[in-house]
């Protein structure tokens, strides 16, 4: 038992070396990450720069990085990033969950049945509502062309699968992409080219096709992944047990395809949102 100790820690160790091959100049922009739900920061990984935000818990930053969409009990709010100054405000459903459009013009968040829609631009709300008895379950994006979303839902029936499914902005075309069984789905985010689906599972990610075909595994005990705007970068949290209620997460970054290098990015943080194409 000394010598498996010792060992664990030497390939966290060696993990976090070998993830040097991935240049800074691979991960632009920020990201906004937690010590715990009452400390967050704004995080330069090229520069090393760190920001304190705390004007709410963060959750989605707007594809320019200019603007914030946060959750201050009982709203959502949106805030200007660098000055943290607040723009608008309404209030957050129960189990809900935020995205933003690709043009940043379009909020689009769930809540038990239906899909909300608040353009900033005419301070307008509109709404579609998932088909049959299904309900939202977890996370929610918004594919780059703009047509369609990806989130986890489920049937009413307590004891149903977890689903992940897709539908297009005008409530048409419902599709589900893979059912889940005793897993749970969530956190899914589209790649900026279209090709892939990065999803939790259960404390792993996975991939997928826009289509449902071709799942496969990215990184087992990993959570909230975040694509780079080329779509050759994923920035997730690698999960480390430490006892069977807590565990530790560290901000990794790695290629989705070619040679897969990758790299530690932060230790003890956990990664919130990344803005890599940040103006």
């Amino acid at each position: 038992m000394k010598q498996v100790i010792p060992l664990l820690v030497l390939t966290f160790f060696l993990a976090c070396q070998r993830n040097e091959e991935l240049p800074l100049n691979e991960i632009p922009g920020r990201f906004v990450m937690q010590a715990n739900v009452y400390h967050s920061w704004l995080y330069t990984p090229i520069t090393g720069d760190q920001i304190p935000f705390d004007h709410g818990t963060p959750l989605r930053w707007s594809h320019n990085g200019a603007m914030m969409a946060v959750y201050s009990n009982p709203n959502y709010r949106i805030l200007l990033t660098n000055t943290q100054e607040e723009v608008f405000r309404f209030r957050k459903p129960d189990n809900s969950a935020i995205c933003w459009s690709p043009d940043d013009n379009t909020l689009a968040y769930t809540s038990t049945k239906d899909l909300i829609f608040f353009n900033r631009l005419t301070n307008t709300f509109d709404s579609i509502s998932l088909p049959g008895s299904f309900i939202y379950d977890c996370g929610i994006d918004w594919s780059a062309d703009g047509n369609s979303l990806v989130l986890a839902a489920r049937n009413t029936d307590p004891y149903a699968a977890s689903i992940l499914c897709t539908v297009c902005r005008d409530g048409s075309h419902f599709k589900i992409l893979l059912t889940g069984g005793f897993n749970s789905f969530g956190n899914p985010r589209f790649a900026p080219n279209g090709e892939d689906i990065a999803f939790e599972d259960t404390y792993s990610i996975k991939l997928i096709r826009p289509d449902g075909s071709n799942v496969r595994m990215f990184e087992p005990s990993a959570t909230q992944p975040c694509w780079s705007a080329n779509s050759d970068v994923l920035m997730y949290n690698q999960l480390r047990i430490k006892t069977l209620i807590s565990s530790e997460s560290t901000i990794m970054a790695r290629e989705t395809g070619g040679d897969q290098r990758e790299r530690c990015i932060y230790e003890d943080r956990t990664l919130i949102d990344w803005a890599p194409g940040e103006e």
